[in-house]
């Protein structure tokens, strides 16, 4: 949205032409540089690593409704997940 405003700034700063950057008129009548290319934006994800992971596999596992809400309330208790005390359960019964 175009004000009077934009018409005093831009008649109060005109900069010098130069070969580099001719002048053009847009449909308002008003002179604009040519536009320039950007030098491209550096990769953010060029520095990121993928995490090395241990090889996993998924186990389904069907348990009642009762020890599923015994296992959600220690893992709550806990502050972990239930997958997080599936696991250490699996690997102490294991030892």
């Amino acid at each position: 949205m175009a004000t009077n405003f934009d018409d005093i700034f831009s008649a109060a700063k005109q900069p010098e032409q130069s070969a580099e950057q001719p002048k053009t008129k847009n449909p308002a009548g008003k002179p604009q540089t040519a536009p320039q290319e950007l030098p491209p934006k550096p990769d953010p994800w060029a520095t990121m690593q993928p995490e090395e992971k241990a090889a996993t596999i998924r186990l389904n596992v069907d348990i009642p409704v009762d020890l599923n809400d015994k296992l959600a309330e220690r893992a709550r208790t806990l502050r972990t997940s239930k997958s997080d005390l599936v696991r250490k359960l699996l690997e102490w019964a294991l030892e």
